[in-house]
């Protein structure tokens, strides 16, 4: 009677382990990287700091498996999310202040002067941040992205451009 519990025992948790094992056979992981770009234009004006507000979406759909199995997204993570500057036109004017804004998620940036910044790509370091981002994304696949701030000695244009690399992980069955 022992050994028939003890059969029985292993029985359930070989099937326990079988099914863990089938789970992960139907899940696809995939990486990608999102980018957008947003175009900011900030012209002199009689005050000393000048605002800009621009938006970009950021959509999980762009990469093709997760696509096709929106309803079944099981894990969002965000490996690394980095901005960079280009096309700037304005020597001298600096951002004083700027952020990135996902939902009620608002992430700082750091001040800086475009025209400075040259090729340097700027990596967001807030882990909570970018956690929080990841669960918004699995529970809704798009996100609008709002980068705000205030630019001083304007008039300033430039180019800035987000990239957003994650790992989705789709259950397929």
């Amino acid at each position: 009677m022992k050994s028939l519990k003890s059969i029985f025992a292993i029985l359930l948790f070989s099937t326990f382990i079988a099914c863990d094992d089938v789970d992960e056979l139907t899940e696809i992981d995939t990486t990608f990287t999102m980018t957008e770009s947003f175009d900011v234009a900030v012209q002199a004006g009689d005050d000393e700091l000048q605002s800009f507000t621009e938006t970009a979406t950021f959509n999980l759909a762009e990469d093709d498996d997760v696509a096709d199995n929106l309803s079944s997204i099981e894990e969002v993570t965000i490996n690394s999310l980095t901005y960079r500057f280009s096309n700037v036109v304005g020597i001298g004017a600096r951002i004083t202040s700027a952020q990135l804004s996902v939902g009620s998620t608002t992430i700082s940036l750091a001040a800086v002067t475009p025209s400075d910044a040259g090729s340097q790509v700027f990596t967001v370091a807030d882990t909570a941040a970018l956690n929080t981002i990841a669960t918004a994304l699995r529970n809704n696949p798009q996100a609008t992205v709002t980068y705000s701030g205030e630019v001083a000695d304007a008039p300033l244009a430039f180019t800035l451009t987000a990239s957003m690399n994650v790992t989705v992980v789709v259950d397929v069955l």
